[in-house]
């Protein structure tokens, strides 16, 4: 392809970091419409935790890696933003507000996202002084989701990790509305290869 030929992106390897909430959707796109481009360079993924994701760009694992945080600021390249919603199973008291204030979520069982979100969630509770009654913490997504469906507990997540079709639970929004700002962080663009300046662009361009 002619794209391939540009200079420094005939061949190579690039090494991202993720959680697992945004492998689904966000990152498989820019993936496949990377490698439509450069079939020849290399994607290797590496999935764990915020704190993971930072610990192996810090330690020069991988070449960049994405980040979530509940505003913008000038320590991550702007990708896109995800809406905030609650997650709680059919019949559950809370259905019966549209809007679900954060207050109401305070003193009910509470499933911790541990994937990527965890942070957002305590920050979205401590604006109103709040705190999460944590009764189970899950990286899985699909374990999250049936232990909702059980009952077990209700949680917050980003709107673009849920899957299309959600048997036995009901999504809300919250009413103060809070999005994930979803960004990739690497602090040494400077020495980042013409591939991976190159996939940082593409994600600008396909979710802009």
């Amino acid at each position: 392809m002619e794209a391939a030929s540009e200079k420094g992106l005939e061949i190579g390897t690039i090494r991202i970091g993720s959680f697992p909430n945004t492998t689904a959707r966000l990152l498989s796109k820019m993936i496949a419409t990377f490698k439509q481009l450069y079939p020849m360079i290399e994607v290797v993924l590496f999935v764990g935790t915020d704190h993971e994701v930072k610990e192996w760009i810090n330690n020069r694992v991988i070449d960049m890696g994405f980040i979530a945080k509940l505003c913008w600021d000038d320590t991550i390249i702007p990708i896109t933003r995800d809406r905030m919603v609650v997650v709680i199973s059919k019949g559950h008291p809370l259905t019966n507000y549209p809007a679900i204030p954060v207050q109401k979520l305070a003193g009910v069982p509470f499933i911790m996202p541990s994937g990527g979100c965890e942070l957002i969630i305590r920050e979205i509770f401590g604006q109103s002084d709040l705190t999460p009654t944590v009764h189970f913490e899950v990286m899985e997504l699909a374990t999250i989701l049936n232990m909702v469906q059980e009952g077990l507990g209700v949680t917050v997540l980003p709107q673009l990790a849920l899957p299309d079709v959600l048997p036995n639970v009901e999504i809300r929004e919250l009413k103060s509305a809070f999005w994930r700002h979803l960004g990739l962080y690497c602090p040494y663009m400077n020495e980042t290869s013409p591939a991976s300046k190159r996939f940082i662009s593409i994600g600008q361009s396909l979710f802009k």
